[in-house]
């Protein structure tokens, strides 16, 4: 495929007919202001449940090589550790896997830092 074609594709994609961006928000601001503060507020105040159910499970399935922790869990007599179809396992693990040279094993502990206070 000529390069042409795929930078008229994606000018197609990001700017409308008449030549306005059609990503104008990531210019604002306060969109963010508001995403920083998000994403601070919600990893200080992450709820038990994450952080002790979800997350041991997506790091055992990302860690150990995508293998069933459905079945490792239940053995461990742990039942409602993650009560999700698979499906909702590969949404967690993607982030996960992404990043996990940057991460350690335990990093989610810091989210609940804010219970703690």
């Amino acid at each position: 495929m000529d390069i042409r074609i795929i930078r008229e594709k994606i000018k197609l994609w990001l700017y409308e007919r008449n030549g306005v961006f059609k990503l104008d928000i990531y210019k604002n601001k306060w969109f963010w202001l508001v995403l920083v503060l998000k994403v601070a507020v919600g990893s200080f105040l992450a709820s038990n449940f994450l952080v002790k159910l979800f997350i041991p499970f997506s790091n055992y399935f990302v860690a150990n090589g995508w293998q069933n922790p459905y079945q490792y869990f239940f053995s461990q007599n742990l039942l409602n550790i993650f009560p999700y179809p698979s499906l909702m396992l590969d949404f967690l693990a993607i982030p996960r896997l992404i990043f996990s040279p940057f991460l350690s094993a335990n990093i989610w502990q810091v989210g609940v830092m804010g219970q703690d206070i």
